[in-house]
């Protein structure tokens, strides 16, 4: 099992992004940090199931930061 410091905490959420940091490159940076983090992990014997659920909880906030910086959220005829 992993302990604190066994790898470097995870990279920092994308609910922090903001406005002027959702560009392609940063995004791309903020995924390949992420990336790297769970290659990290996995590699310590981190549980797999917390990997797995650490994913799913950074795609998903940052599906939602792109929807609301995309506006798509105004549009409640679109789906």
């Amino acid at each position: 099992m992993i302990t604190s410091n066994t790898f470097q905490t995870a990279p920092p959420s994308p609910s922090l992004l903001t406005e002027n940091t959702l560009d392609s490159t940063l995004l791309k940076h903020s995924i390949e940090q992420f990336q790297s983090w769970l290659a990290d992990a996995f590699h310590h014997d981190a549980d797999v199931a917390l990997l797995l659920q650490a994913r799913s909880h950074f795609i998903d906030q940052l599906l939602t930061q792109l929807w609301r910086y995309t506006e798509l959220a105004d549009h409640p005829d679109l789906c």
